[in-house]
């Protein structure tokens, strides 16, 4: 799977993924970064292992949903304004609207 596309969603919640493989995957961020964290690391004379170590437990991040509804490459992803709903394009000339929080194609 090739990446095309990447979109933050606006609530900073989600990201929308569109890929070679004709999907559409949309991540949750399960547990939001700890800057408090990363501020401390950044004022302690600490080695890049201990750095290393806790940067991966700053952010948690799940496959949401994988959307398998176009016949080709998906080229573009975008979000409403209220990150409810996602839109998807692709080389099969479609648009495909996706209703994020029922999990399910809304409109092709």
């Amino acid at each position: 799977m090739n990446c095309n596309c990447v979109r933050f969603s606006p609530n900073g919640y989600f990201l929308a993924i569109g890929s070679d493989d004709f999907a559409v995957s949309v991540h949750k961020l399960d547990r939001p970064a700890n800057l408090k964290t990363t501020l401390n690391l950044a004022n302690q004379e600490q080695g890049i292992n201990d750095l290393f170590a806790t940067s991966q437990q700053l952010e948690q991040w799940s496959v949401y949903n994988l959307f398998r509804s176009h016949d080709r490459d998906v080229y573009g992803v975008a979000w409403s304004a209220d990150s409810k709903m996602l839109a998807s394009c692709s080389i099969d000339n479609t648009v495909v609207i996706y209703d994020i929080p029922g999990k399910r194609k809304y409109a092709r």
